[in-house]
């Protein structure tokens, strides 16, 4: 975008610059058609006019070129900035690749424990058919004393 606005700012005072050096040769020309008969009232007059129509380009080229100026930094400006949100969106996905790779890690290691779980409880269970088919009398004949707190 910048580069294309460069050529068209360009484009545009190269435009203006040919209309100075037209405008300038229309009053170089009309003050040299001016017959060394006339009244040097008119040539005064043509001067003045040619002299404040010169003034108005080059205060309107000077203008365009302040406008210019202050845009090219801005868009300086701008490049800048995307350069920095361009590294920073870089390292958002970076970052976001790795909590993903941690996320599935974390999450098969909680399947592995899930299962460790379960078969540890089907020992337990196991354990506790193996104690009971073991000594029923003994576990029978205990009183049950437990209560909530």
């Amino acid at each position: 975008m910048s580069v294309c606005f460069f050529f068209q700012s360009h484009l545009f005072l190269s435009t203006l610059s040919k209309i100075l050096i037209s405008s300038l040769c229309y009053y170089i020309c009309i003050f040299l058609t001016i017959s060394p008969s006339s009244h040097q009232d008119e040539r005064g007059k043509k001067m003045k006019n040619m002299e404040v129509r010169m003034r108005e380009i080059e205060l309107s080229l000077h203008n365009v070129k302040l406008l210019l100026k202050e845009k090219v930094t801005q868009l300086k400006d701008q490049l800048h900035r995307n350069g920095k949100a361009d590294v920073l969106i870089k390292d958002l996905y970076v970052e976001n690749s790795q909590l993903i790779k941690a996320l599935e890690i974390t999450e098969q290691r909680q399947k592995i424990a899930e299962k460790k779980n379960y078969l540890l409880e089907e020992k337990i269970s196991s354990l506790n058919k193996i104690v009971r088919d073991l000594n029923p009398s003994t576990l029978s004949s205990l009183p049950y004393n437990y209560k909530c707190p």
